[in-house]
């Protein structure tokens, strides 16, 4: 036999326990929203980032052009004061410079060989992103409408539970009900516990004999000794057989 208050409690419990699943789905659902929104923005800043280094590794190139240039004309007109000079040092003096140049020249061609396959390699980037991009786009809009509804859903079925808990709780002794939130808190959501082959299967510690009878004459509320949760007969919870 089952204390009446007791059943109460099972009923709240069951409410609570569902309430705490809904609680948990409603928090999540924003949350993954937001951790997607920041995938697909990261993505975009991504795309941005490879267009400003397409835009510098371009600017860099038209500048590693001018140099080049103007040491070209430089050399030329080295090269035309050369033919003027009388003097072998003179002579020398220009030609050390016209080498120099076309040193120069050769590392400033080299590194704008390698910008220009840098460009390369960000265009295709930038093409890859911008691929995924899309798709990543697509599947967010998709997953944030599906989340719009089934969080909406959550909100109703939460409001239509919290209702059913107050109406369950209103039959409850207002002290014994506040031990039981207790209990809830303390307990990780389980504040009531069957008791089968005289384990409380909340802590599944060996409940006394005395508590046992006590549970079987179901006069009175038992609470386990060790966890605290509120015990009933989990042989007796269970529904009879149908009749005949």
């Amino acid at each position: 036999m089952i204390h009446p208050t007791v059943r109460g409690l099972r009923e709240i419990q069951e409410l609570d326990l569902e309430l705490r699943g809904l609680r948990g789905e409603r928090d999540a659902l924003p949350r993954e929203v937001a951790r997607r929104e920041a995938e697909v923005t990261k993505l975009r800043k991504e795309i941005e980032g490879l267009r400003e280094g397409h835009l510098r590794a371009l600017v860099r190139v038209k500048e590693l052009e001018n140099d080049t240039r103007e040491r070209r004309e430089r050399i030329a007109k080295l090269e035309i004061q050369s033919n003027m000079v009388r003097h072998t040092a003179e002579l020398l003096a220009l030609q050390h410079q016209v080498s120099t140049l076309r040193e120069e020249i050769s590392r400033l061609e080299d590194e704008g060989i390698a910008l220009l396959d840098r460009i390369e390699e960000i265009g295709a980037g930038e093409r890859r992103t911008k691929e995924r991009l899309a798709e990543e786009e697509g599947i967010f809009s998709t997953f944030r409408e599906a989340a719009r509804v089934d969080l909406a859903a959550c909100e109703a079925r939460l409001r239509e539970r919290e209702e059913r808990r107050a109406q369950a709780a209103a039959g409850v002794d207002a002290d014994l009900l506040a031990l039981y939130e207790r209990v809830l808190g303390a307990r990780d959501g389980q504040a009531i516990a069957g008791v089968e082959a005289q384990i409380c299967q909340g802590c599944f510690v060996e409940i006394t004999p005395n508590d046992f009878v006590r549970l079987v004459r179901g006069k009175e509320i038992v609470f386990c000794r060790h966890c605290q949760r509120i015990l009933f007969l989990v042989e007796e919870a269970q529904p009879g057989p149908a009749p005949a």
